[in-house]
């Protein structure tokens, strides 16, 4: 562009030199002319051929010289015209090299701005089924939920509603064929009871045993949207029963619902039920978010952690079985959120796909910042039911003491 700007200089130049020279050789022949000077007209050093006589008078000017000098206007007019025409390319050459140059420039920067990179596109993809993992495991927290309310109630919809007092052993039943540990109640003090014990092993105690059902496991194969029973189902189930629901008010017959003393005793039972309930909340609260989700994001949650080094070298990836330990098939909301909250930043890949266009730095700021709300958000709902167990513990203290005080 600048060497084509100056060549344009220097054709200008060029003809503004020309003109000058014409009109300084037009002017001097006059003055020569008019001054009758024969020896300098002789001897022109412009390169006129032309052999004049040793005197000029009016008449030869008026004859000879000036019906000449029309055409010769008329000629460097052409010529001039000839070369604005020239000057006229060149201004459109000029001006499409800018427009070439102004659209060569915007798609470098676009290409430079608008291409994302692999990095980037791992928030999407792990985020894929995230919003559809959060909603099932909120239904599968309310059907938890309402199993035990229908429970403690007697519904007629509950199994518990139609055993009476004998509730209590059929739970003995699935404590014995599930969950009984020979070894506990001193050297084999359960042996009489449970024979030699459930087949599965890993089960054991799982009725009372939080950490190991529930809090190790970032997934539980639980979906009550199904007609299929899982494992973990079974056992949440029973360590509900056993945490918020061990014993069950007995049944009422109509006849005793009738007397005011009954009727009082049954509401004073269902408020024990809604203080439970405040207490049962943050348990399926935590099961419904580890419970099985959607499971479609499941594969490029485990290339993720395929990049993520197994041993102090870097360049040894983690085997497929282990990939497989770390990720279920259908990952829950909590076991997602652990990935892209946790175990994305644990790869030292990360930090070095930080060094990239400034455009995608900001995008994947954007997208933490997106995921750091979602944590934010589950964090200032547990701390809801935080409040709401604390005001009940101060509840029921207040009832005592005023209990205590009437007494």
């Amino acid at each position: 562009m600048v060497k084509g700007t100056n060549i344009m200089n220097r054709y200008y130049n060029n003809i503004i030199i020309s003109i000058l020279s014409v009109s300084i050789l037009l002017t001097s022949y006059s003055k020569l002319v008019l001054a009758g000077d024969t020896n300098l007209a002789q001897a022109n050093p412009t390169g006129i051929s032309h052999v004049y006589s040793t005197t000029y008078n009016d008449d030869m000017v008026e004859n000879q010289n000036m019906p000449v000098l029309p055409q010769f206007t008329t000629q460097i007019t052409t010529m001039m015209m000839a070369q604005t025409g020239i000057i006229g390319t060149f201004f459109d050459a000029q001006a499409h090299q800018k427009g070439m140059m102004l659209l060569q420039s915007l798609r470098a920067q676009s290409h430079h701005k608008y291409q994302p990179s692999r990095q980037l596109c791992s928030f999407a993809t792990g985020a894929k089924s995230l919003a559809a993992s959060e909603e099932k495991g909120k239904i599968n927290a309310y059907m938890l939920n309402d199993e035990v309310v229908a429970r403690e109630t007697a519904s007629s919809i509950h199994l518990g509603s139609n055993i009476g007092d004998t509730d209590h052993w059929a739970e003995a039943r699935s404590f014995i064929s599930r969950n009984c540990s020979v070894h506990d109640n001193l050297q084999n003090g359960l042996a009489g009871m449970c024979g030699n014990g459930p087949t599965n092993k890993d089960r054991l105690n799982l009725d009372i045993n939080f950490t190991k059902l529930v809090d190790t496991k970032s997934t539980l194969n639980i979906d009550f949207t199904d007609n299929i029973l899982t494992d973990d189902e079974k056992d949440i189930i029973v360590m509900s029963h056993m945490l918020y629901s061990n014993k069950i008010f007995p049944k009422l017959k109509r006849d005793e619902l009738r007397s005011y003393n009954s009727g009082f005793a049954y509401m004073d039972h269902r408020r024990a039920i809604t203080k439970s309930e405040i207490a049962r909340n943050s348990f399926v609260s935590i099961a419904g978010m580890k419970s099985s989700g959607n499971g479609s994001n499941a594969t490029y949650l485990k290339e993720i952690l395929k990049t993520i080094s197994s041993n102090k070298d870097s360049t040894d990836l983690m085997a497929d079985i282990e990939i497989n330990k770390l990720i279920s098939n259908n990952p829950s909301y909590y076991e997602q959120m652990e990935v892209l909250t946790k175990k994305i930043y644990q790869n030292p890949n990360f930090y070095i796909g930080l060094i990239d266009k400034p455009d995608n730095i900001n995008r994947q700021k954007a997208s933490m910042e997106a995921f750091g709300l979602m944590q934010d958000r589950d964090i200032y709902e547990s701390l809801m039911r935080r409040e709401m167990l604390l005001s009940q513990i101060i509840e029921v203290q207040l009832e005592r003491e005023f209990l205590n005080r009437e007494e």
